[in-house]
């Protein structure tokens, strides 16, 4: 499986700049995601139920999916001005 994760590489460094929106986190912190994320796709796939390179694709774009939910709601909310109507 060592060898899958190394040859998937590539493809975590493809989908991590789909995931550049997340604001505040640099792109290395991204890519790092999409990495721990392929690894951990690794030791959960099950070679009788589907492809890894289609699982590890889903599993990285769920990963920074959750991370960047978890940031958004770390991210301060803009204060929203009350506008009056016919003022």
């Amino acid at each position: 499986m060592e060898s899958q994760v190394k040859e998937l590489l590539p493809l975590a460094a493809k989908i991590a700049p789909e995931f550049s929106n997340i604001p505040g986190l640099p792109h290395a912190e991204i890519e790092m995601t999409a990495q721990e994320a392929l690894a951990r796709a690794a030791r959960l796939f099950d070679p009788a139920k589907s492809d890894f390179t289609a699982y590890a694709a889903r599993a990285m774009r769920n990963a920074l999916r959750r991370h960047r939910k978890e940031n958004a709601q770390l991210r301060p909310r803009p204060a929203r001005t009350l506008r009056r109507a016919g003022g």
